[in-house]
């Protein structure tokens, strides 16, 4: 689920605390251990765009339904090079409220290649936290930005599902991790 620009860095200091844990087996077997995101919008900042390329995000285009092909591509590539992929399938911001719907096209690099989907949920505390964590509606990046840095702290929890899902349906695939992801879900909340 993805309701916050926060979601990446929350995701990244994770990913960062037990990558110290795997890195003696990454020297060791010489695999590369590089993530990718997909982002419904390409980020043209300098700063925030240079840190998205230098992590190769994949950046796909929600006006135009054949950038699939290319996106679908890009991930296999990166799975052809051993590296991971995480993907925030629901293709949109929310209030934290809800799990939407996930895209089921973006399921189906897992299908073909019958790989397991692991998958996981994202929920935060803070005062007004809908509207000053969640990144949704109509807010401009800058406005939601703004009232982000005025908190003084606040609570991210990070769930995992404890399984992997696999599916020989994209649609199917798409359906059941937004089941698991939906038993996982805890809405953002206002301490």
């Amino acid at each position: 689920m993805n309701i916050s620009s926060v979601d990446l860095a929350i995701i990244v200091i994770y990913l960062l605390g037990i990558a110290g844990v795997g890195l003696w087996s990454v020297r060791r077997t010489k695999m590369t251990s590089d993530a990718y995101f997909l982002a419904g919008r390409a980020l043209h900042w300098p700063v925030i765009g240079a840190i998205c390329a230098r992590m190769d995000t994949i950046f796909i285009n929600r006006a135009q339904r054949r950038d699939l092909v290319r996106v679908s591509e890009q991930i296999g590539a990166a799975l052809d090079r051993g590296d991971g992929v995480v993907i925030f399938a629901e293709g949109t911001s929310s209030a934290g409220d809800e799990v939407r719907p996930l895209l089921p096209s973006l399921f189906e690099v897992a299908v073909h290649r019958q790989l397991p989907v692991h998958y996981a949920a994202i929920t935060y505390r803070a005062p007004d936290a809908r509207h000053r964590i969640c990144w949704w509606g109509e807010m401009t990046f800058p406005d939601h930005l703004f009232r982000l840095l005025q908190l003084g702290g606040f609570e991210a929890s990070l769930t995992f599902g404890e399984t992997p899902v696999r599916g020989a349906d994209r649609k199917q695939l798409a359906h059941e991790v937004h089941a698991r992801i939906s038993t996982i879900f805890r809405p953002v909340t206002d301490r």
